[in-house]
């Protein structure tokens, strides 16, 4: 997993203390960090530290109709992302967001286009920039 970390931020040492494994990479935001991982592609979009990386995978979001609304929306195509998940909740805040994502996912099935849950190994997939361990 990819920790943006800021040691300034309380939450973010408790987080990184309490979560982060030896295989997780660190990414120290305002020690040097930041410029070398958004030159390496990485997301520079981060509202809180902690944050967690995710790829988002590109998915279909079905033709659908908002009730609250009633608005017709066609099916679309979602491209694919990386984001900085905030975790000031701590682990469970990573659940929630998989949860949510899995559901924007599995609606892609129903346009056709299966594509696979989103699950904690997938945290660990994400790409490391060049250089890092």
């Amino acid at each position: 997993m990819i920790i943006l970390h800021n040691h300034h931020s309380k939450e973010s040492r408790d987080f990184v203390d309490a979560h982060a494994k030896p295989s997780d990479t660190i990414i120290s935001w305002y020690e040097g960090g930041r410029e070398e991982w958004v030159d390496s592609g990485g997301t520079d979009k981060v509202s809180a530290f902690p944050s967690v990386v995710a790829d988002i995978p590109e998915y279909d979001d079905p033709e659908w109709t908002d009730p609250d609304t009633n608005v017709d929306y066609p099916q679309s195509t979602i491209p694919a992302v990386q984001v900085a998940v905030t975790v000031l909740g701590g682990p469970s805040d990573i659940d929630v967001f998989l949860d949510e994502t899995n559901v924007g996912l599995a609606r892609s099935a129903q346009a056709g286009r299966p594509v696979n849950p989103m699950t904690m190994d997938s945290l660990h997939a994400v790409r490391k920039p060049p250089g890092r361990p």
